[in-house]
């Protein structure tokens, strides 16, 4: 089982901001994460559970469905999701936070090494080129995604 970390790039693909592609490979990367015994690591109150929120609010018959489907699958199951509470999170060693440009990326580090986490999943320039690669295990998402669903692939 790998525990997964990814940022907001999920909820702009799931809500079809960037292209309808992208929005359904989003989906079928979260049906894989499920299938395979995966889980996904996020922080209580972090930028990507705020998202989260606005996503659910969507009424349209398409992404209701990916709302409902991660709702049921994820949310509520500890299973296939581990809510990390800020209190929780480990510090960030100085030699990685001095890389990191923004603050804002911290949770997503706390949360990888809070749970031993195998990956951030990330469209973040700043977070990929900071040089923490030796320390944290960094993708970004298109080449993550494409490689993770062709490999769990039934």
């Amino acid at each position: 089982m790998a525990d997964i970390v990814i940022d907001e790039w999920l909820w702009a693909d799931l809500s079809g901001e960037n292209t309808p592609e992208k929005q359904e490979e989003a989906f079928e990367f979260i049906q894989t994460i499920f299938n395979v015994c995966d889980r996904i690591v996020t922080v209580k109150g972090s930028n990507f559970n705020q998202k989260a929120y606005v996503f659910w609010g969507h009424t349209d018959f398409n992404r209701r469905r990916m709302a409902i489907y991660y709702k049921e699958k994820f949310w509520f199951n500890p299973a296939k999701f581990v809510y990390l509470e800020e209190s929780m999170l480990s510090p960030i060693p100085e030699h990685i936070s001095k890389k990191v440009k923004h603050e804002d990326d911290y949770y997503l580090i706390q949360a990888y090494l809070s749970a031993g986490a195998s990956v951030i999943v990330t469209t973040d320039d700043d977070l990929l080129l900071a040089e923490i690669n030796n320390d944290i295990n960094c993708q970004h998402r298109n080449e993550f995604v494409a490689s993770y669903i062709q490999r769990h692939r039934p």
